[in-house]
């Protein structure tokens, strides 16, 4: 990975990884950059991809209540606020989209330089499509969503 990280030694079962399933991919740009996860127990879960490497790509999860996610998608919670979240999980998988390793930790432990910039919302686009219905498919970036996209550390390494 390109950021140096400080995870727990304790990794999730792999069984748990398995039961982990994209629900919708919100934004995607050279592969999913933002998506909505079904994680282990059912936990629906905000997942951005934070960190990559040539054999895998790392990714932020963090369960949200049902108001955050009404607040999220109006546009009144920001990214950065809602991966904040006293428990998130870290998941390698393949660029394939295998999952190969996680962790729960505190977002306390995170590194700053991974999470999105404060105040970053998630594109218009995005919540212009889930405020139009249940519906929803991956949205590709317009210039001027790939400026609002700066503010995550991998989609600013390929928009830069």
């Amino acid at each position: 990975m390109k950021t140096s990280w400080n995870l727990p030694e304790a990794r999730m079962a792999i069984e748990a990884l398995a039961e982990r399933v994209v629900e919708v991919v919100l934004v995607e740009f050279d592969g999913p950059q933002i998506v909505v996860v079904w994680g282990p127990g059912g936990s629906r879960r905000l997942a951005i991809a934070c960190d990559e490497d040539e054999t895998a790509v790392r990714w932020l999860e963090a369960e949200l209540s049902a108001s955050q996610w009404g607040r999220l998608f109006d546009g009144l919670l920001s990214l950065r606020d809602a991966l904040l979240q006293p428990r998130v999980w870290i998941v390698d998988q393949t660029h394939s989209g295998k999952a190969l390793h996680g962790w729960e930790c505190s977002s306390a432990d995170l590194a700053v330089e991974i999470l999105p910039e404060v105040g970053a919302l998630l594109p218009t686009a995005v919540r212009q499509q889930f405020a139009g219905g249940p519906s929803v498919a991956p949205v590709e970036l317009s210039e001027r969503d790939a400026a609002v996209a700066r503010g995550f550390p991998t989609l600013a390494r390929m928009v830069a």
